[in-house]
């Protein structure tokens, strides 16, 4: 499994949910993006204070990878602008503001908003 393909399941999933009407056009519907080091390419993990942290266990599950449900979550909540997925503890950090300061740590992804659907 590559960093791609989960990249890909993100948009997708943000994408199909504002096609099946779950979201509609101006609703607020994001497009995020795995978030990486413009000097070596390594993968970056937000570090600023967290606004909102859920379990993915306490997301609805349909069989989606867990960032996607992590993607989805901030998809539905307005002020939601970006998310860590954190593998270790199986955990979804949102931010409701751009985070300032980011370092690559293990077993964290960091996802940014890349445009709103409209």
């Amino acid at each position: 499994m590559t960093v791609n393909w989960w990249l890909a399941a993100v948009e997708l999933l943000v994408l199909m949910s504002a096609a099946n009407g779950t979201l509609s056009p101006g609703d607020g519907g994001k497009a995020f993006r795995l978030a990486v080091s413009s000097s070596d390419g390594s993968v970056l993990c937000a570090v600023s204070e967290i606004n909102q942290t859920a379990s993915v266990n306490d997301l609805p599950a349909d069989n989606l990878p867990p960032q996607v449900r992590c993607a989805r979550h901030c998809t539905s909540h307005t002020p939601c602008h970006s998310f860590n997925y954190r593998s270790d503890n199986y955990a979804c950090l949102f931010f409701y503001y751009l985070p300032t300061t980011c370092q690559t740590i293990p077993n964290c992804l960091y996802y940014q908003v890349t445009k709103p659907i409209n």
